[in-house]
């Protein structure tokens, strides 16, 4: 670093007129236990600047030569640097001189001639000191930049060491929930095994979301949370929240309801992904807490008076076990619970409703906790900002309803969704060849597996498919290698990148090496589904290479 570029300056150097007064000076100051060294001139002086000085005593004179020259080396001193000087002169000549002096010098004391030796050592040994504190702060400052830096490698490292174990256990994740689901929707079993079917699911996509937390977390600690504002549709994201606790909250004796006042906007503009989020956490716990009771969502708009459009408000409210006045000064930090009873009784990690709130705040709102009360249950209020939507909704329809047909919209289909699509699969690992051909093939798809990306370029050149579905870690060429060398080849077909990592630059990246959009596994079939339908048929089969 710059700082350490330059040497501790310890001796004052002396530059007069006639050298003889400059070694009668240095010798008085030796006396006086300072350390001083003379300089023939200007140019000498300036060499002497360069190495290091602990203060300068110079007569006014030698300034009026190759001054230019002074100011160019003291231009050149770090910003922690201004070394002092100490201006031997007349009265006169300090009055002719005065103005150009500031210009020249920064730090710069005026002593009048003929001077006390006690005046001029008591002068130097103040200059001196004073340089010395700048030395100190030089010191600090590199203290603090190369802090910095560890810190920094330290997070770079901590958040490639998050990417690759997101990688490395979604990886057979994704196996495992695909897996299930296959079983579930091809072979007829018990009541009994579709409840141990079930139960892997819950688990596998509880194990993701705590993926997802820690995920996020390090990006909150980085200063890079994702947010992606988009038009977003309030009564269709809380029917799919309504149908995906539908099931936990019959499991726990919980009657949940989801109330939405009718001058909700039919589509507001914020993150659904991180409002999803919010809203499965908080109403999760809501019910997680509360084992025979209710759960109530009361969804409306805040008139914000700090605002000039109103805000989307959210109360979620339970009977559960509430909390204690204790409990509650804690509870929106990183890796707290209530108690240490609250994870052996209920589990989770703490992170929750720091992410939440941090999420809720990102979005332009706040998490704040309205009322809690212990045996009476809790109140939590969300709010986010709308960005002026003013479209009321008008279908009429309740909310179970909705959820209802979205079950039905969503419920998954095995049939003629892809069929006579020809689909090349670049994919090394042997079970997501399996899983991935599988569900494909039962949709009417023909597969072909290319085991690298090597494999993959060769087939994609001598073949015409639909869509490639492109593995981006894989031996011999990954797929952004393949990828890149597809474009490069010329071929203009849809190549969909297919990552266990999460991180949202892993998208940015997949993108710009080429591919057209990027799934993260455990993959979800419906989706899949749906971007293979749209990418496929956006480039005819002429145009591929």
């Amino acid at each position: 670093m710059e700082s350490h570029e330059v040497k501790t300056g310890k001796c004052i150097l002396v530059c007069s007129s006639l050298y003889k007064d400059s070694e009668l000076t240095v010798g008085i100051l030796r006396e006086a236990n300072l350390d001083a060294e003379s300089c023939t001139d200007i140019l000498d002086l300036c060499q002497k600047i360069e190495v290091g000085a602990a203060a300068v005593l110079i007569a006014i004179e030698m300034l009026s030569a190759e001054a230019d020259r002074l100011k160019a080396v003291l231009d050149r001193q770090p910003a922690w640097s201004d070394i002092p000087f100490i201006v031997l002169t007349s009265s006169i000549q300090a009055g002719n001189m005065m103005p150009q002096l500031h210009i020249l010098l920064r730090n710069v004391t005026v002593l009048e001639r003929p001077i006390r030796i006690l005046t001029l050592v008591s002068s130097l040994q103040a200059a001196v000191a004073a340089r010395r504190r700048q030395y100190q702060v030089r010191d600090l400052l590199a203290d603090v930049e190369r802090s910095r830096f560890e810190a920094e490698a330290a997070n770079r490292a901590k958040s490639a060491f998050l990417a690759n174990m997101s990688h490395e256990i979604r990886t057979p994740l994704g196996i495992i929930l695909g897996f299930s689901e296959l079983i579930a929707a091809e072979i007829p079993v018990s009541d009994d095994i579709r409840l141990y079917l079930k139960t892997i699911k819950r688990n596998g996509e509880d194990l993701s979301k705590l993926i997802d937390e820690l995920l996020d977390l390090s990006k909150i600690e980085a200063g890079k949370l994702d947010i992606e504002i988009i038009p977003t549709s309030v009564t269709d994201l809380l029917a799919e929240i309504w149908n995906s606790f539908a099931d936990q909250a019959r499991r726990n004796n919980v009657k949940l309801t989801i109330d939405v006042e009718e001058d909700i906007p039919l589509s507001i503009q914020t993150d659904p992904t991180r409002l999803r989020q919010i809203l499965k956490n908080l109403i999760g716990n809501a019910i997680k807490f509360t084992r025979g009771g209710s759960v109530e969502v009361n969804v409306g708009l805040n008139e914000n008076l700090t605002s000039l459009v109103p805000q989307l408000q959210i109360a979620v409210k339970d009977t559960g076990r509430g909390i204690s006045p204790h409990e509650q000064k804690r509870l929106f930090e990183a890796f707290n619970q209530a108690d240490m009873s609250t994870t052996r009784n209920y589990g989770g990690t703490g992170l929750g409703l720091f992410l939440s709130r941090r999420l809720a705040r990102a979005l332009g709102g706040d998490i704040v906790l309205e009322s809690s009360a212990i045996g009476v249950g809790s109140t939590f209020v969300i709010t986010i900002d709308t960005a002026g939507a003013a479209i009321n909704t008008s279908d009429g329809k309740r909310l179970e309803e909705r959820a209802v047909e979205a079950v039905r919209q969503d419920a998954p289909k095995a049939g003629d969704e892809l069929s006579g699509m020809n689909i090349l699969v670049a994919e090394d690992a042997p079970d997501n060849q399996l899983l991935i051909r599988r569900i494909l093939t039962r949709r009417g798809a023909k597969v072909r597996i290319a085991q690298n990306g090597e494999e993959a370029i060769k087939a994609a050149m001598a073949n015409s498919y639909d869509i490639i579905l492109m593995d981006v870690q894989m031996p011999l060429l990954d797929g952004y290698g393949a990828t890149t060398e597809l474009r490069r080849l010329g071929y203009k077909g849809s190549i969909i990148a297919l990552s266990a990592h999460a991180m949202k630059d892993e998208r940015a990246k997949s993108i710009a090496m080429g591919c057209d959009e990027h799934l993260t596994k455990p993959v979800d079939v419906k989706k899949l589904v749906g971007i293979i339908r749209d990418y496929a048929g956006q480039k005819p089969l002429s145009q591929f290479h």
